[in-house]
């Protein structure tokens, strides 16, 4: 839908969110440790992202 949208870079900029999906699905599930490296790679991931995504305000 986002293809079709003309919102390449929104696209792309999910791609980001993967590892941090990973990790948090690995700790559910295989109950690996979470690191503070983590928590904070995870904010500064979903912030980059968030950026990108929201709308601009012209």
């Amino acid at each position: 839908m986002l293809i079709q949208k003309d919102a390449v870079a929104a696209v792309t900029t999910f791609m980001y969110l993967v590892p941090p999906t990973t990790a948090i699905v690995a700790w559910l599930l295989l109950g690996e440790t979470i690191t503070l490296a983590t928590l904070l790679g995870t904010a500064l991931t979903a912030l980059g992202v968030s950026l990108v995504v929201r709308p601009s305000r012209r």
